[in-house]
């Protein structure tokens, strides 16, 4: 995610239930679409919107035994396309796959 990558994040919105037709409708005036594939409640929508936004943009990290952080495997690119950010997210955070979270990217 570099200078001009643009993107919509729709958070517990009814509109995100159809991210490719947005991806699609919005021609290249955007990169990437994110949302959910259906009705969520806001509280943990937040959570899933937050988590996915960290990891888009600063990257993901673990705890360490001892409690250091420790960066993962394949994080010496600090931001990441919102695919990769999703799948993340997804593995980390159950609740985010039962509220249909979703994100796709142009390219």
């Amino acid at each position: 995610m570099s200078h001009g990558y643009r993107g919509i994040l729709l958070g517990c919105c009814e509109i995100g239930r159809d991210t490719a037709g947005l991806l699609e409708a919005a021609d290249d005036r955007i990169d990437w679409v994110a949302g959910y594939t259906r009705e969520v409640p806001c509280v943990e929508s937040t959570i899933s919107d937050l988590l996915f936004l960290q990891y888009a943009v600063v990257g993901r990290t673990q705890m360490a035994l001892g409690g250091k952080n420790s960066k993962r495997s394949g994080m010496s690119n600090v931001r990441t396309r919102p695919e990769r950010a999703a799948r993340w997210l997804l593995k980390d955070f159950p609740l985010a796959t039962e509220l249909g979270f979703c994100a796709m990217d142009r390219q």
